[in-house]
């Protein structure tokens, strides 16, 4: 799954992926995740920082990705140390996303201030739990 988020312009504003096993945060950039039931990995791929951290509360704390770095979590473990995504890892996360429609949401707006119930569907979205975002 491949997600491109632009600049939320709230303070308080977030986008955040979350698989079986982490919590991914995005602000103005790009991040491709690779997940099953047992592991995540993340690489932020933009221009931005992507925040990751463990599902699992046993494992506090979260991790800040540059562009081009990577981080592994398995199920039941700390998330392992950040490290530069390999040139095959880079090279998957472009191709296995490349040419896709991508997600929809629906409805795409609500009124400014309020809550709202959406359904996004699209291809490769089977690991994701819930996707959340405020501005």
């Amino acid at each position: 799954m491949r997600a491109d988020v632009t600049k939320i312009a709230m303070p308080d504003g977030h986008f955040e992926i979350r698989t079986k096993v982490a919590v991914c945060g995005v602000v103005g950039t790009e991040e491709y995740l690779e997940a099953t039931d047992l592991a995540t990995t993340v690489i932020a791929l933009g221009g931005g920082q992507v925040r990751v951290s463990s599902a699992d509360p046993r494992f506090p704390g979260a991790t800040l990705l540059n562009p081009g770095e990577a981080i592994s979590i398995i199920a039941g473990r700390a998330p392992g140390s950040k490290r530069l995504a390999s040139a095959e890892e880079m090279q998957r996360a472009v191709q296995d996303t490349e040419g896709e429609s991508g997600a929809t949401i629906g409805p795409g707006s609500s009124v400014a201030g309020r809550s709202f119930d959406a359904v996004i569907s699209g291809k490769g979205l089977s690991a994701a739990r819930g996707v959340s975002f405020s501005q």
